[in-house]
Order: structure tokens, then sequence, then C-alpha cells
């Protein structure tokens, strides 16, 4: 009797097998890692978007504030220079968002985050007339409102003791 047995047929078909497996494996590990990249750079193109649409409103409500604060100088129509700087003095302490710098000058804040502010600072100045104050902006910039304080405690463990402190 002539026993016919299989040329090999059973193990080229296993190791094609497990390949495919290993492949398909690694192809879908990889697109659930590129699935959750995808979804931080959405967040965080969100959040920048978010942040920078604040920016915007905040520059708008810098320039509107300027714009009122020219409006109220030209109004004015005192002829001494001192009189001049003094009424600018004045009305800008009125204005809310206004306070004074250690320089002398003052310092309009648009806050648009939790943490962080438009700040312009300002100087009122004389037209070339003298007759009538101005605003000159020496500086627009983002500031950050909150004072971070670093943690200067360290716990060291002391072998005898029970609690850190």
């Amino acid at each position: 009797m002539n026993e016919h047995k299989p040329s090999g047929a059973l193990v080229t078909t296993g190791i094609p097998s497990l390949f495919l497996i290993f492949s398909i494996l690694c192809l879908v590990i990889l697109s659930l890692m590129t699935l959750g990249t995808s979804r931080t750079d959405l967040t965080s193109s969100r959040n920048s978007l978010d942040q920078t649409e604040k920016y915007y409103e905040a520059c708008t409500a810098a320039s509107h504030l300027c714009a009122e604060i020219e409006q109220a100088f030209a109004a004015y129509s005192g002829s001494p220079q001192e009189a001049c700087l003094e009424f600018a003095g004045d009305y800008l302490s009125q204005v809310p968002e206004v306070s004074v710098s250690d320089e002398g000058t003052y310092i309009l804040s648009v806050p648009f985050t939790q943490v962080l502010s438009l700040r312009v600072d300002l100087e009122p100045v004389l037209t070339d007339s003298g007759r009538r104050p101005a605003l000159k902006i020496l500086n627009w910039y983002t500031a950050q409102d909150l004072e971070w304080t670093p943690d200067l405690h360290q716990n060291l463990f002391i072998p005898g003791k029970t609690s850190l402190k």
C-alpha cells in the first residue's frame, strides 16, 4: 500500500496566516494611535482658535476704549498746557480699565482669559498746538495676571519617622 503523505501544504498555510494576523494587528494599533493623535491635535487647535478669538476681541475692546479716550480728549478746549495734562490724567483715572503705573504712565488692561490680559501702556501728551491732550500708545502687549510661586519645600525620607513633614 502506497500511503500518500501531505507534501507540506499545511505548513505553508500556517506561517502566512500568522504573518497576516500580525500585520493586521500592527495596522489596527497604528490606526488607533493615529486616531488618538489626531483627536489631541484637534483639541489643541480648538483651544488655540478659542484663545486667538478672545485675544482679537480684547484688541477690539482696547481699540474702542482708546478711541473713546481720544474723543474725550478732542472735545476738551482748554488753553494752558498744565490744565490739558491735568484733564487727561483726571479723565484716565476715571476709566475703570485704566490704572497708573510706577513710571507715571497709564495702563489699559483688558482681560481675555482667566490668566492673560491685553495691556496697553498709554501716555497723555499735548498736540502740536498745545491746546488739547492726545493719547500716545507706548506699548501693546499680552501679560500674565497671576503670579507663580514655586513650592520650595521638599519632603525627605528620614528613617525612624512615621510621617513626612
